[in-house]
């Protein structure tokens, strides 16, 4: 089976994504929401708390989940590293430039964006473009691992041993 890049989901840069923001700082916050409501975002939930984010994105799966710093309850690397192991919602976190070498750690999980401060319209509108479409493509990825793992049991025991020598 031959896959090609036309496999990875199509992207839809002008849609309308929902939104979860969670930022500590409630000036910040308001700042990053008008920065995607000019980029015709929704932002369904705006908060201080990482629990709350947690919440409501196992009950209610939005577009995408932006995490910045400073929340009221929870680390930005805990909140993001629960969100990668408990859902498949693709995740942007907002680090100040001191956090770098702690954001390498995020990169070996399923973190799908990483945005220094300070966040613009110039910066996020980008990063919401490859966060999705690392998302899609890891998707993708884990679609195809499945097939292939499918199509490796229907093969019949014999031929399974000799591909395994």
């Amino acid at each position: 089976m031959t896959v090609t890049s036309s496999s990875v989901l199509p992207y839809q840069p002008d849609r309308e994504l929902t939104i979860f923001l969670a930022v500590g700082d409630g000036k910040s916050r308001k700042v990053i929401e008008a920065i995607l409501q000019q980029l015709s975002h929704h932002v369904i939930l705006s908060t201080d708390s990482g629990e709350t984010m947690l919440e409501r994105c196992l009950k209610e799966e939005p577009d995408m989940a932006i995490v910045g710093q400073s929340l009221a309850d929870l680390d930005t690397f805990e909140l993001v590293n629960r969100m990668s192991n408990e859902t498949q919602i693709p995740v942007i976190a907002i680090i100040r430039g001191a956090d770098l070498d702690r954001a390498k750690r995020l990169m070996t999980d399923d973190m799908m964006g990483i945005l220094v401060e300070p966040v613009t319209h110039k910066t996020l509108r980008p990063a919401i473009y490859l966060a999705r479409r690392r998302h899609q493509q890891m998707i993708s990825l884990e679609d195809r691992a499945s097939n292939l793992e499918n199509q490796l049991q229907a093969l019949p025991t014999d031929q399974r041993d000799d591909e395994n020598e």
